[in-house]
This record gives C-alpha cells, sequence and structure tokens, in this order.
C-alpha cells in the first residue's frame, strides 16, 4: 500500500521524495488539502500499468472481432433501413 505524503513535505524535500521511489522502490500519494492528488511510483511500475492495459484493450478488441467472424451483420444496419430513414 502506498504511503500518503502532503505536497508541501515532498516540496519541501524533493530530492529525498524522489530517492524514496527510485532506491525503495516506494509508492507515494501526494495530498493536497486531504485529497489525494497525484501518486509517485518507479517507471517500471508505470511500465507494468502500460502493459496492463495495452493487454486489456487487445482482450477487448479480441472480444470484439470474434463476435464480428461469428455474425458479420451484428449490431449493423442495412444500408436500405438507413437510405429510407435519412431519406439519402
Amino acid at each position: 500500500m502506498a504511503e500518503h505524503i502532503t505536497a508541501s513535505t515532498a516540496r519541501s524535500d524533493f530530492k529525498g521524495t524522489l530517492n524514496r521511489v527510485v532506491r525503495n522502490r516506494e509508492r507515494l500519494v501526494i495530498t493536497r488539502h486531504n485529497d489525494e492528488e497525484v501518486a509517485v511510483i518507479p517507471v517500471e511500475d508505470l511500465y507494468l500499468l502500460e502493459e496492463l492495459e495495452r493487454r486489456a484493450e487487445d482482450a477487448i478488441d479480441g472480444e470484439a472481432a470474434r463476435r464480428i467472424l461469428t455474425d458479420p451483420n451484428e449490431g449493423r444496419e442495412s444500408w436500405d433501413r438507413l437510405e429510407e430513414e435519412f431519406r439519402l
């Protein structure tokens, strides 16, 4: 779990804050007025999050492709109906 520190603490010891993240691989949540504003995480954690996001998007795209391959007309409108509806 990430430790919470105030923005003023992070600002007053910015070098120390970065060292905690870089050297100790800590995750810090910086707060302002008791509101969580930003997280400072090691760059490796960022790369992991981006990879997880890419995999999730690929899974969604894969599921959509499977649906289309199963029934190419699913969710599509016929041209005749669109012509009629929009008087094309």
